[in-house]
């Protein structure tokens, strides 16, 4: 079977359209709908096709992510599918491989994606650099109280920059977050609005202070899409405004392990998990450190030897010289440090810092040169909200 990697051509979009039905959302749900109404970009695409037949398929769509003081170009890489009678035949890897190159020509330095088994893309370098607390509360935890005053349903234009506002102070103390204009907005409450979603935001004092998109509850649970708030206090709003809705009675929601939410909430024993959720890779190594930016009074050099079996371009060895905030990369014969693509993106990310690469056996340092690391990237904490 001879398999051609390509872009789909316009009259390929029922063929994707097929694969996405067979493998996810059925062609009457309201994602599917959405997706190919709002989102879909043959651009964005990579299909295997044999004898001009689709046998399996990714999407590759462009964000920009905040990483190291730095607007990253990046892209998400969903909607990863294979017809099940083709799977185990190697094409997922011919896609994925082909979808490095395909970000590195678009200038695409970073990606990310949700993966629903992990250890499938870590075999490309994709590694876990995000993990969420998982909430699945009783309402009665976060009842009890008067049903708290200020929220308002929004969603219209104008409501947009009020909503990006609590959502620039909620991630400034975050990390590897994607930075939304205004056409984010839109896509992420259209795809709210379809489906049949609610948008809520708390205004104190006529000011935005937090908001909340939810799904109302179907059979007794109601899922909390995503939410921002500007402090604690506020966060404790959005809850018991959640448990106040119709038929609510178990409510659910993500937050990052450095929200402290999971202290107010004791009673609620086995209500709360530690869930590996986003992975991400490097596409383009030293496009991308030479983009970071770094404290202003930092002078440092290393070599890196970085190990990439799926993207030449990457594998070999980097001296890396830091001054006035910003990096050049240049080739290097040695190095005395050593990580794989997976270990760098945590690295940089900030999910694990040299210390907890060297004890999971992502990398391997001479002392000087681990101290020096810790130095130039310490750890920070990673979050993102987007699934699409």
């Amino acid at each position: 079977m001879r398999v051609e990697v390509r872009k789909p051509a316009g009259n390929d979009l029922s063929q994707m359209q097929d694969l996405w039905a067979c493998c996810f959302e059925k062609k009457h749900e309201p994602f599917y709908q959405w997706f190919f109404s709002r989102r879909y970009r043959p651009e964005n695409a990579l299909g295997a096709f044999a004898d001009g037949e689709l046998l399996a398929a990714l999407h590759v769509v462009p964000y920009s992510l905040f990483v190291r003081g730095a607007i990253v170009p990046a892209a998400y890489v969903m909607g990863v599918a294979t017809y099940p009678a083709y799977r185990r035949k190697g094409l997922m890897a011919e896609l994925l491989i082909n979808s490095l190159a395909a970000m590195r020509r678009r200038g695409q330095w970073l990606s990310f994606l949700e993966p629903r088994v992990p250890s499938i893309y870590e075999k490309f370098g994709w590694s876990i650099c995000y993990y969420v607390h998982q909430y699945a509360v009783p309402a009665a935890h976060l009842a009890g109280r008067p049903v708290p005053a200020g929220f308002r349903p929004a969603g219209a234009p104008q409501d947009i920059p009020r909503l990006d506002a609590i959502y620039r102070q909620y991630m400034q103390d975050k990390h590897g977050y994607i930075v939304r204009e205004d056409a984010d907005w839109e896509r992420l409450i259209s795809e709210n609005d379809s489906e049949g979603g609610l948008l809520y935001i708390c205004e104190d004092a006529g000011q935005p202070a937090a908001y909340l998109l939810f799904l109302p509850a179907q059979e007794g649970y109601l899922r909390i899409k995503e939410l921002a708030y500007i402090s604690p206090h506020e966060r404790d709003k959005i809850f018991a405004f959640a448990a106040s809705q119709p038929a609510a009675q178990r409510i659910g929601w993500r937050l990052p392990p450095g929200d402290l939410a999971y202290w107010r909430l004791a009673d609620a024993k086995n209500s709360i998990m530690l869930n590996p959720f986003m992975a991400a890779r490097i596409v383009d190594v030293p496009r991308l450190l030479e983009n970071l930016h770094f404290p202003t009074g930092m002078t440092a050099a290393v070599a890196l030897r970085i190990h990439d079996g799926h993207a030449p371009w990457n594998d070999g060895c980097f001296y890396v010289q830091i001054a006035g905030g910003r990096a050049q990369i240049e080739a290097a014969k040695h190095a005395r440090a050593e990580m794989t693509v997976a270990g760098l993106t945590q690295l940089v990310i900030g999910a694990l810092d040299i210390y907890g690469l060297i004890a999971t056996g992502a990398a391997a340092a001479q002392p000087a040169e681990a101290s020096l690391l810790a130095e130039i990237w310490p750890l920070q904490a990673p979050f993102i909200t987007e699934t699409f």
